[in-house]
Formats: structure tokens, sequence, C-alpha cells
């Protein structure tokens, strides 16, 4: 026997007096723990139609109490809008079905004589532009790659209307073509009055282009945009702000 079994052996006999001296026996104590029956309590929450979808309190304090409704389902499942198409939520005095508030309120407003419900009505009958491949719509320009023309200042092929030069070199005329955007901020003029003189030379053809491959054949840099400048120095095209420029220089 080793060490721990004597110790053992010896706890066991002090064990076993204990007991003895305690009236008990080994006999009297049960080998196995009886089973003990557990029963349930009954809920003290009194039971409801739907669980889920319905809350009930027993607690006792001054919130209400909140029923959520057994049946949800969306507006698109019900086949009903949760909104509404027109404007007649808020109606008059008379409560006319067929009250706009919306043109009520811009009624009195015009933009050139054109009311706020005219310009409602054109906008909802405005058809979706189609997208065309080599077309592109940027603001009231149209940038069409197979029909358009090309803009010797911008390089841009658009649709907007142009003027050619009128200048022939050896019996061919010129085909500088310049649009109303880059003519007007440019070179200080119109299309239409470009057209209504009759004899209109292009701005290459006068020597004074200011377009950046023009510059950079003379060896000049490019200018970037000035109308910006031009509006802000009170110069009428961004050619005039170049001649003066060079004048200074002189």
């Amino acid at each position: 026997m080793n060490d721990y079994e004597v110790e053992r052996q010896k706890r066991i006999e002090a064990n076993k007096l204990l007991l003895q001296s305690l009236g008990l026996s080994e006999e009297k104590i049960p080998k196995v723990t009886p089973k003990v029956k557990v029963v349930a309590r009954s809920s003290p929450t009194p039971p409801v139609e739907d669980p889920i979808y319905s809350f009930v309190c027993t607690a006792t304090h001054n919130k209400p109490v909140v029923l959520i409704p057994k049946v949800r389902r969306s507006s698109r499942a019900r086949g009903r809008k949760s909104y509404t198409d027109s404007y007649t939520a808020v109606k008059n005095e008379d409560d006319d079905p067929d009250f706009d508030f919306v043109a009520y309120l811009f009624e009195a407003e015009e933009v050139d004589g054109y009311s706020f419900t005219q310009r409602r009505r054109s906008a909802a009958s405005r058809k979706p532009t189609r997208r065309v491949p080599g077309v592109r719509y940027q603001g009231n320009r149209v940038y069409d790659s197979l029909r358009g023309s090309t803009c010797h200042q911008c390089r841009q092929k658009t649709m907007d209307e142009k003027v050619r030069c009128t200048n022939v070199i050896d019996g061919v005329r010129c085909n500088v073509l310049l649009d109303d955007m880059c003519i007007t901020n440019r070179y200080g003029m119109t299309v239409k009055q470009a057209k209504a003189s009759g004899n209109w030379l292009c701005p290459v053809c006068q020597g004074i282009c200011n377009c950046s491959i023009c510059r950079r054949r003379k060896g000049l840099p490019p200018t970037g945009i000035l109308a910006h400048v031009c509006d802000r120095l009170g110069y009428a095209s961004a050619a005039e702000l170049l001649a003066s420029k060079q004048v200074k220089r002189k």
C-alpha cells in the first residue's frame, strides 16, 4: 500500500466513526438520489389568438398597450398606391376634386407669356430621348459623329448652325466652319451676322485664328477658355483681348 491509499483508508475510518457518533449507518444512507418530478408552473400571461402579431402586457404601468395588426401587407400586394397622382389632397373651400393646388400657387407666375401650368403640361408631354450610337446630347447641343459638321475652333462635330468661309483659294472655296458659340465668344459676332454679310472671311484666312492648332503652328501656347476673362475685363471677344495684349507688348 502506498502512502495515498493509507491516507485514504484513514479518512474512510474517520468518516465511519463520525457517522456512528451521529447515529447514522451506511445502510440508512441512500445509494442513489431519488428523481424529483418537476411540475411546470402555469404562465401568468393569458393566451392570445396569435402570439406572433399580438402583444399583451400584464404589468401594471401607465404606458398604453400596443396592438400590432395581425395581417400586414404591402400596398402593392393590396393593389393600392401609397401616394396620390395629383395635388388634389389640398382642396379649396368648395372641395372641388379637380382643384390643383400647385397650379393655384403659380397661377400669376408667367415667364415671357409662358405660364407655369403650360410649362408643366409641355414637360409632361415630352417623350424620353432615345439613345443613338454616336449621338450625345449636352445642354442645347447635339453631338453627332455621323451627320454633324466640325467647327474649326473647338473641333466638335455637332448639329449646330454654322457659317462657312466665302474665301476662294485656287478656285476652291475655303471649308472652314464656325458654330455660333465659338464665333461669338472668340470673335465677337454671330452666325447670322456673318451669313448676312455675304462675304465673311474665316479667322484662318484673316490670319487672326486663335484656336489651339493655329496658335501652335505660330509657336504660341493655347489660350484655353477666355470667355469669363473677357466678361470680367470688359472685352467683347477673345480676339479683342489678344489683340490688345499684342499692342501693349509692342
